[in-house]
């Protein structure tokens, strides 16, 4: 799963997020704000209260019994999979390639050849498809 600091920097960089039941998102502590705490919810719906104002019911996945709490969208930090961070690389125009040692590379064509290559390292693949979307949006600035 996306670290919770990957997916603040990528909502600070401008990602939209349209959710869907089955997304992962976090919120902070509410019993405490200032906390760095956070906790991670499982959308399983959504509601649509009227005047523009979208909330979300969510659920824990450590305990999927649903809550039944509302959120304002804005309140939540969009955790998107890797399937989902790679979508949103395609969006932007660019292809990308994950070799058998890790190394996670964007590439840039114009009818049929590569352009632009762009490689990025990471722990984890979805850490590598994270950095390589923030890149991506912060050259849209």
């Amino acid at each position: 799963m996306i670290e919770i600091s990957a997916s603040t920097k990528l909502k600070e960089s401008g990602l939209e997020w349209e959710p869907k039941p089955g997304d992962y998102c976090a919120i902070r502590n509410e019993a405490d704000p200032e906390s760095e705490t956070t906790e991670i919810l499982l959308l399983y719906n959504q509601m649509d209260l009227g005047a523009g104002r979208v909330v979300y019911v969510g659920s824990n996945p450590a305990n999927p019994t649903p809550a039944n709490r509302l959120h304002d969208l804005d309140t939540l930090v969009w955790m998107p999979r890797l399937e989902q961070l790679l979508s949103e690389i395609e969006k932007q125009g660019w292809e990308w390639t994950i070799t058998s040692g890790g190394s996670f590379y964007l590439t840039q064509s114009y009818r049929g050849y590569p352009i632009r290559r762009v490689s990025f390292k990471h722990e984890t693949p979805v850490g590598s498809a994270a950095e390589a979307l923030q890149w991506l949006l912060s050259q849209q600035k």
